[in-house]
């Protein structure tokens, strides 16, 4: 780096690294390098605040204790830094040994001698302090009040540069977690015929112990269970299907739909079956109505899951009392499926942006996940989705797909 680099050319200088394309962290290290150039420092350090183990911790150091310094933590009301983190005031010690608060302890740790000091608060604008900024050792002469303006205006730069960072490392938690929470929210879902399903049981089992036994009376219970667990197993198989399609969504690799002829209005009764002791818990009506079969080429699961998503959304929007309709049918060269209630609704901007796969919700507490998966299962079946909504009164949803496609297996 130039000898000759002026306060201005500096400033400059940062500037561009900060606006460059860098990592945080390197663009941090080299714009304390450019501060430790512009005051002929032998070295310096950017101190971070850690308020939950209330130190000062080196993040980025420049000098020949770099690699040493790197991750030392100090108290936040040691030495100098910690006088100048606590008043927020700028400090030149150009007689170190005699500087209020100087603790000696990193000197004898790191075998280092520290003749003078600038140090600056660093801080987010409107007040709030984050750390300093030290340099160490003039290599000539004393540091100056034109080497701590210069060293605010650095610091000033780096504090707006690292608020950037830190609120981007916030919406990427928050988007992580709103994430996390919607597919334990989807699964959750799918997983909802499983409690009413154990209470059925566990009712069985208390009618069977309740009195005497004869035997058609232990056939009926019998067969009721068996066929509960036959269904709680298909169910979960389901799941362990779903939750597969959901890690590779999740690794952003590529979803192949495993097409197979399959009978649409078969898959749909099924799944309204899976939902019916959730209608009943809402006090909601829900029907599937098709004129016979409905032969297409579909991947199952994925049309279960289009189908659970609007059909579950559409019982959270209905009330007691309510109706939930899914109707399938052949519509030309296309199968038609349909999901309707006499719910709510939704204004016209909402339902623009649910078409379009956004993942939105209109129910309190609800993120929307659910008809994002539906968008993006109709266009895996080159299939398109269209609806009306008309608030107060209800909502009905179509999806059409193509009756004929190339089957393929998900590679």
């Amino acid at each position: 780096m130039p000898q000759a680099i002026t306060p201005l050319d500096a400033v400059h200088l940062i500037a561009r690294t900060l606006s460059s394309n860098l990592d945080p962290d390197e663009a941090m290290r080299r714009t304390l390098e450019v501060a430790v150039e512009v005051t002929a420092a032998e070295g310096g350090a950017i101190l971070r605040h850690e308020p939950e183990q209330a130190c000062l911790r080196f993040r980025h150091v420049v000098g020949e204790k770099a690699g040493e310094l790197v991750g030392y933590c100090m108290p936040d009301t040691e030495g100098v830094v910690g006088r100048v983190f606590h008043t927020n005031e700028p400090s030149i010690d150009n007689d170190a040994a005699s500087a209020p608060n100087r603790s000696r302890r990193v000197d004898e740790e790191m075998h280092f001698v520290t003749r003078d000091l600038a140090t600056v608060p660093l801080y987010y604008p409107g007040g709030q302090v984050i750390g300093v900024i030290q340099v160490v050792n003039k290599r000539d002469g004393k540091f100056s009040e034109q080497d701590l303006e210069v060293l605010g205006v650095v610091a000033s730069i780096a504090a707006m540069s690292i608020q950037n960072a830190d609120l981007a490392k916030q919406a990427e938690r928050a988007a992580v977690l709103q994430y996390l929470g919607g597919l334990a929210h989807d699964i959750g879902n799918r997983v909802t015929f499983l409690t009413p399903s154990v209470e059925f049981l566990d009712s069985l089992v208390c009618k069977l112990l309740a009195g005497p036994v004869d035997a058609d009376h232990l056939a009926r219970f019998c067969a009721s269970a068996s066929s509960t667990l036959r269904g709680m197993s298909h169910g979960a198989q389901r799941v362990c299907v779903y939750t597969e399609f959901l890690a590779r969504a999740a690794e952003g690799k590529p979803i192949l739909p495993r097409l197979a002829r399959h009978d649409l209005a078969k898959i749909a009764r099924e799944t309204v079956d899976d939902l019916m002791p959730k209608a009943r818990c809402c006090g909601v009506t829900i029907s599937c109505v098709s004129a016979g079969s409905v032969p297409c080429t579909v991947d199952p699961m994925l049309i279960d899951r289009a189908i659970f998503n609007l059909a579950i959304n559409a019982l959270a929007e209905t009330a007691r009392g309510g109706e939930v309709m899914v109707r399938v049918s052949q519509d030309g060269d296309c199968c038609a499926l349909e999901v309707c209630d006499n719910g709510r609704g939704m204004s016209a901007e909402a339902l623009e942006r649910v078409l379009a796969g956004e993942a939105i919700s209109t129910k309190p507490g609800g993120i929307g996940l659910g008809t994002s998966v539906v968008k993006k299962v109709v266009d895996l079946h080159q299939g398109t989705w269209e609806g009306e909504s008309d608030p107060g009164k209800g909502t009905a949803f179509r999806i059409r797909l193509p009756l004929a496609q190339e089957a393929s297996r998900e590679g």
